[in-house]
């Protein structure tokens, strides 16, 4: 199973969806703002599940410079609390997310997304 980056300033969240998918076998890693999510990224290569709101560097600006870097080699999915609309959409699609889920979430739609991209796609 690929290795999955959840980068979310909620360390309890964060904690708890690294802890699941943990336990049907992914191995996670973790980033509580957007410099440490830049540089886990660069040592390890993963999927990257991307809460929109964090400290210093937002999720969109984090998700340009991947794209920037690594182009489409790593999977972004946005995990916001954002509202479902079209200027959400339309931000993260711009930014290069692949999916993007609005909370709350399950660990479904995480799983769902990662494997087929099964959040709302990018406009």
């Amino acid at each position: 199973m690929p290795t999955v980056l959840i980068v979310e300033d909620n360390l309890a969240l964060a904690d708890a969806v690294a802890e699941v998918l943990r336990s049907i076998g992914y191995c996670t890693l973790i980033a509580h703002d957007g410099e440490a999510a830049l540089s886990e990224v660069e040592r390890s290569m993963p999927e990257v599940v991307i809460d929109l709101e964090l400290p210093a560097i937002d999720g969109l600006e984090v998700a340009r410079r991947l794209r920037d870097v690594y182009g489409k080699r790593i999977r972004l999915i946005a995990n916001t609390a954002w509202s479902d609309d079209a200027d959400t959409h339309t931000k993260t699609a711009d930014a290069g997310f692949d999916d993007v889920l609005i909370k709350p979430t399950s660990i479904y739609q995480i799983l769902k997304a990662m494997q087929h991209g099964g959040g709302q796609p990018a406009l």
